[in-house]
Formats: structure tokens, sequence, C-alpha cells
């Protein structure tokens, strides 16, 4: 099994594909039996994007399968974004 690192990432930005910051890795939740990455917990930039749940902490709850990996930040697909409900 292959185990991957997130210190690297936790703390760094997400942002829009169109270059709106979403705000800063926090936490990742992971799927209890195949150890996946489901989602990303960030706590938001100023502004709102749409479309992005909170949770009862205030931060946003981002679907991993809408995420991708940019150079210095993770990029969440803006097409994707819209079609989340």
């Amino acid at each position: 099994m292959a185990f991957r690192r997130f210190k690297k990432v936790s703390g760094k930005s997400i942002a829009t594909s169109d270059g709106r910051i979403v705000g800063r890795i926090v936490d990742f939740i992971t799927d209890e039996g195949t150890g996946n990455i489901v989602e990303i917990l960030a706590v938001p930039a100023p502004g709102k994007i749409e479309n992005l749940k909170k949770d009862i902490d205030g931060r946003y709850i981002i679907p991993y399968s809408i995420v991708k990996p940019g150079e210095d930040f993770l990029v969440v697909d803006t097409e994707k974004l819209r079609r989340l409900k």
C-alpha cells in the first residue's frame, strides 16, 4: 500500500481554475475503507464561492473529485464547481 504525505499540501492555498482564491487547506476527509481522499476542508478566503457547502466551523467542504494539482496550490475546476448542488 502506498502512503501519501499531506504535510506539503496542508496550509497551501486552493483556487478556482478561473483565478479566484477559495481559501487555505486545513484538513482532508478520507474514505475509511479505501484511504482515498473524498473531501478537502479549507478556511474560506474573503468573498463567497457559490455552490460550496460549509461545515459547522465555517470551513468549505470541497469534493476532491473537482480538484486537481497545480504548481503552487490546488485548483478547483470552475466548470465542475458550477455543476455542484
